[in-house]
C-alpha cells in the first residue's frame, strides 16, 4: 500500500476547487508522490480529507493500493538437497531441503536466489499467481523449473 499525505491553510478558508487543485498540483509536483499517484500495480485509490479545529489546517490523505484477491501467491519447492537462500526485496530466506515455502505478495515481484558456493551465480525469477518454483541440482548446477 502506498499514501500521500498533505496539508495546506488558508485563514479565509477554502473552496473545495481551491483545496482540491492545490494538494494534487503538489502531488503532481513532488517526485515521490507522483510516483505513487502513477504506480502500476495501483488498482484502487481514496481520499480523505479532516480540518483540524485546533490549527485550522486542512489535512489530506491518499491511499493506493490493490484488492487481496489481486495478490500473488507462490510456492518454492527446494528439491536441490542443499538449503538455498534468496530475496524478495529486502528480505532474505533460507529454504532447507525438502521443504516447500508459500508466499503471498501484494504486488508484483522479484526474486533472486543465492546459492550455495562462491562461484554459483545468482538466479532471479519474477514469480506470478499461481507459480509453483522448484529449486534443482541437475548438471552440476541449481536450476529454477515452474511446475
Amino acid at each position: 500500500m502506498l499514501e500521500n499525505i498533505a496539508y495546506d491553510f488558508d485563514s479565509q478558508g477554502f473552496e473545495t476547487e481551491k483545496l482540491s487543485a492545490q494538494l494534487v498540483t503538489g502531488w503532481k509536483e513532488s517526485p515521490g508522490h507522483r510516483r505513487n499517484m502513477l504506480d502500476p500495480d495501483v488498482t484502487e485509490t481514496g481520499v480523505a480529507v479532516a480540518r483540524s479545529e485546533k490549527t485550522g489546517y486542512y489535512y489530506t490523505v491518499q491511499m493506493f493500493g490493490r484488492p487481496k484477491s489481486a495478490a500473488i501467491e507462490f510456492q518454492i519447492d527446494n528439491r536441490s538437497g542443499e538449503a538455498v537462500g534468496y530475496a524478495i526485496g529486502d528480505k532474505t530466506f533460507s529454504l532447507p531441503p525438502r521443504y516447500v515455502r508459500t508466499h503471498t505478495r501484494c504486488r508484483p515481484t522479484e526474486l533472486t536466489f543465492r546459492w550455495p558456493g562462491e562461484k554459483a551465480k545468482p538466479t532471479s525469477v519474477k514469480p506470478v499467481a499461481g507459480d509453483h518454483l522448484v529449486v534443482t541440482w541437475k548438471g552440476g548446477e541449481y536450476r529454477v523449473t515452474k511446475e
